[in-house]
């Protein structure tokens, strides 16, 4: 969310119909959400109880991530051997449309929450894609190979 302009909350209704979930095979998936991504805030003890609006905010992505795929954040996805995120970031200024977004957040940040959003342990990842790109609208997408159900 910019400093100056608001950013359109999604429904978790709208987010799962607007979804486009795509898996060729069993252990490959592509999932595209409208929701303007954000990183994976830095955490305390103290959040568990203090529930800063930051952090509240990140779980609530990570559970509108979730949430087309089926799963919860108690039954998430065993692992996977290469994950390939793009981050679009939406501008009215249509010269950057698919230029690279050089500001936060941060690629390792993005990954990070994605991750955390769709397996229980990813240490089994030993390819980790990050892009961001400037877009018309906000947009996540993730491919997934290699998927451990």
């Amino acid at each position: 969310m910019g400093r100056s302009g608001k950013q359109q909350e999604f429904g978790s209704t709208l987010i799962a119909q607007s979804a486009d979930i795509r898996s060729p095979s069993e252990t490959e998936l592509t999932l595209r959400l409208p929701i303007k991504v954000m990183g994976k805030p830095r955490m305390t003890k103290q959040d568990a109880w203090a529930q800063r609006p930051r952090v509240q905010k990140y779980w609530r992505q990570c559970d509108l991530i979730r949430e087309p795929l089926g799963i919860t954040r108690y039954d998430k996805f065993q692992g996977a051997g290469k994950i390939t995120v793009t981050a679009y970031f939406r501008t009215p200024a249509k010269a950057l449309w698919g230029t690279p977004f050089r500001n936060t957040p941060d690629c390792d940040n993005i990954l990070k929450g994605v991750c955390d959003a769709l397996f229980a342990d990813d240490k089994s990842l030993y390819s980790m894609l990050c892009e961001k790109y400037w877009s018309d609208v906000d947009m996540l997408e993730v491919h997934i190979e290699e998927l451990m159900r």
